[in-house]
């Protein structure tokens, strides 16, 4: 889901590499103007990634993920459009990547947009905002 923000885009425009603005000063700003779309969490709820792509800044909002039970199983689909079972470490993947994962309420800068975390399972899960 994608909320576009053009007003600051448009401040960015005649900003140059030179003037590094404070990142506490940009997400402060960001979040005090956005309308996050209906079917949302509240802001806090989400934990909040920025970057600059040029001279926009995109910002990806993930509800973190729960912890797993250890008794639920795992299927990954296949290139065939099936499922298989996914492999015996599963677990210790999905763990590792919930420790590198924001919690609701934290923020962060990323150097680029390319390092801001991605989930692609739609709805309100992740929202990017230009």
């Amino acid at each position: 889901m994608r909320l576009r923000i053009p007003f600051i885009a448009f401040a960015l425009v005649g900003c140059t590499a030179q003037v590094a603005p404070s990142d506490e000063i940009w997400m402060d700003a960001i979040e005090a103007n956005e309308v996050l779309p209906d079917g949302a969490r509240e802001i806090d709820g989400y934990g909040r990634n920025y970057a600059f792509n040029g001279a926009i800044i995109v910002g990806h909002y993930v509800a973190p993920a729960p912890p797993l039970d250890q008794d639920i199983g795992c299927e990954r689909m296949t290139l065939d459009g099936g499922t298989e079972p996914c492999d015996g470490n599963w677990h210790e993947s999905y763990e590792s990547s919930l420790s590198r994962q924001l919690q609701a309420g934290e923020r962060r800068w990323y150097e680029s947009v390319e390092a801001l975390p991605n989930i692609l399972d739609g709805g309100c899960k992740m929202i990017t905002i230009l």
